[in-house]
């Protein structure tokens, strides 16, 4: 445990002296990829800026890209390149503009593993450039990639601006459009992967969660507008057969769709009419027939009697209710 730590310590001192011989952000950059490129964690964390930490620890940044560079990436590490194609620098910021050459990940996990990468970490480093000599020969497949990195001057020198901030803000966004999705706020959960489209165009989970919600959200407006299709009639107040009272009713399906879910709100009114109470109530659930045969689909054309407790109304309820559909689906 001891020697781990001066092994720390001597690599945080040798980062530390590599960051301050940065003289430009050209200089800082080439460092910052060749750590990367290496797998130098420690070396490349200490060349982030000082406005990036706050959201990645180094403890953090050591796990998250230790679990992104598979044993295919380490085997390959020596046929990664790259080439700064430009520097335009104002005042304590710089842009940078760099090609990067690396092996076809893609290309060569179909080719050498089936497709799968999890069988990636089954084969050792040496495994893995034998399989890719005896497939490629010297000519393994290459991709080339454009990148473009902010620097910025600190008082030990340039740093790479990552945009942790950011990338923090959109993971919550997405966090959330997802939890939202699933309690069924989807005009929420929509705004808040717009939210994220606007801050990064090129977000992929964004980007299928917004398109996915596009058909949602479209299903969900012609189930609500098919609610006027759904007759609620032969209202009764009463006694029920478990003792206390009961709502009686009748449900007419005069529309040409056939439903799977249908949801009603009871609004116990007062004397003056007003609302006092609510109670919702599943009288239509096709996942349930085969317990129930009385929650089966309602077909078009087609009715149903229902008689549910008026159990838990409040005091003030003077025995007259108001009853609508507030939700349904369609059966698939």
């Amino acid at each position: 445990m001891k020697t781990a730590k001066i092994i720390m310590a001597q690599a945080l001192a040798l980062a530390s002296i590599l960051a301050s011989s940065c003289s430009g952000p050209k200089q800082a950059l080439s460092a910052y990829l060749d750590a990367t490129i290496k797998g130098n964690h420690i070396e490349a964390y200490r060349l982030v800026s000082s406005a990036d930490k706050p959201f990645q620890d180094a403890n953090g940044y050591l796990a998250q890209s230790s679990a992104e560079r598979n044993n295919l990436i380490r085997a390959l590490s020596d046929r990664v390149s790259y080439q700064i194609k430009s520097v335009g620098k104002q005042g304590d910021q710089a842009e940078v503009k760099v090609e990067i050459s690396a092996p076809d990940y893609a290309a060569i996990i179909n080719d050498l593993f089936e497709g799968d990468p999890g069988k990636i970490n089954l084969a050792s480093g040496a495994g893995i450039n034998k399989m890719v000599e005896g497939k490629y020969g010297k000519k393994i497949p290459l991709t080339k990639m454009d990148w473009d990195y902010t620097l910025v001057k600190e008082q030990d020198g340039w740093k790479v601006f990552l945009g942790w901030e950011s990338g923090s803000k959109i993971r919550d966004l997405v966090q959330k459009a997802k939890q939202m999705e699933k309690e069924g706020k989807l005009y929420q959960a929509r705004d808040q992967y717009q939210e994220v489209l606007q801050l990064d165009p090129e977000n992929s989970a964004a980007s299928a969660g917004s398109q996915n919600l596009v058909q949602k959200i479209a299903q969900y407006e012609q189930e609500q507008a098919y609610a006027g299709n759904l007759m609620v009639s032969k209202i009764q107040v009463t006694g029920s057969a478990g003792g206390g009272q009961g709502v009686f009713m009748e449900l007419k399906n005069n529309g040409d769709r056939e439903l799977g879910l249908v949801e009603i709100t009871i609004d116990f009114l007062d004397r003056s009419g007003e609302v006092v109470g609510q109670k919702k109530s599943t009288v239509i659930d096709a996942s349930m027939q085969a317990r129930d045969p009385s929650y089966a689909s309602l077909a078009p054309g087609q009715s149903r009697q229902f008689g549910l407790s008026a159990k838990g109304a409040p005091a003030e309820w003077s025995q007259k209710v108001n009853i609508r559909v507030s939700d349904l689906r369609f059966s698939e």
